[in-house]
């Protein structure tokens, strides 16, 4: 039986405190939480202060909570020269801030590898580029995760990416939601992704009005929409998985959605019932 390590990412309680988020994460049963290092109702930014830095683990350490990874809104590239050095020194300094809190991880965007300014093959060779070299420069013990993001690099274009870049220390962050309202084929995608799942973010959605366009989508609480969130983790995880399951909610975008004090109850409620249900 795998380790359940459960986080959230806080997009789902963008009105608290960094003090009531871990008290609730201990409550609810949760042993992470991602941060998200961001200008809008983020726990911290780039810029932050040395003192902004240690107050937040300081918060954390005092907890049994770990910070299960760091959510990056990085800088990418418009396919021209100059963009692609700005997305590098971005992700770089990502970086250090990650280290600095001692995250895991840091999550990255990589842009849309289907711009009319560069070609697809292009496009994906300077983003393994700008990857390479950022883990060249960072030798210490942080990963970086892309994760499949519509708009920008579906699920297989994701293993592409990462197959091309060849380092142990890069990897996805895996969204089925994101596959499923693209369009790509899900069990091609959870036969590809396998070997490259470094976090899988559960998310789910229902089709508000009809065409097949993402935008037509709306988040709801997991197991009551399209997504086969089960078998996703069966077949792009599987019960080896010891990496952590993160309830990807969005209130921060999507106001309508549930509070804090409803989804994250729930979803570990909900989660505890899919492993139940995978050893019967």
């Amino acid at each position: 039986m795998f380790t359940q390590n459960l986080s959230f990412t806080t997009m789902g309680t963008p009105d608290w405190g960094l003090a009531r988020i871990v008290n609730a994460a201990v409550e609810y049963g949760y042993t992470g939480i991602d941060l998200r290092a961001s200008d809008f109702k983020g726990e911290v930014q780039v810029e932050s202060s040395h003192s902004e830095i240690q107050k937040v683990r300081s918060i954390i350490n005092d907890s049994s909570i770990e910070i299960a990874g760091l959510l990056c809104y990085n800088e990418i590239s418009n396919g021209s020269k100059d963009s692609w050095k700005k997305m590098e020194e971005s992700i770089l300094h990502h970086m250090d801030l990650g280290l600095k809190l001692s995250s895991p991880s840091i999550r990255i965007f990589a842009g849309n590898p289907h711009l009319e300014e560069s070609s697809f093959s292009e496009y994906v060779e300077n983003t393994a580029s700008v990857i390479s070299s950022v883990l060249e420069k960072v030798s210490e013990d942080i990963s970086i995760i892309i994760q499949n993001h519509q708009g920008s690099y579906r699920a297989l274009e994701c293993v592409e990416l990462i197959e091309k870049v060849n380092n142990k220390r890069f990897g996805l962050a895996f969204s089925p939601d994101h596959s499923y309202m693209m369009g790509e084929n899900l069990n091609q995608v959870f036969e590809k992704v396998k070997s490259h799942v470094k976090q899988l973010y559960i998310s789910d959605v229902v089709c508000a009005q009809e065409g097949d366009s993402a935008r037509n989508y709306i988040s709801i609480l997991p197991g009551n929409g399209v997504i086969p969130l089960k078998q996703a983790f069966l077949a792009a995880c599987g019960g080896a998985f010891n990496g952590y399951i993160s309830f990807k909610w969005e209130k921060i975008w999507q106001d309508y959605l549930e509070g804090p004090e409803v989804a994250l109850p729930y979803f570990v409620k909900y989660w505890k019932g899919i492993v139940s249900s995978l050893w019967i």
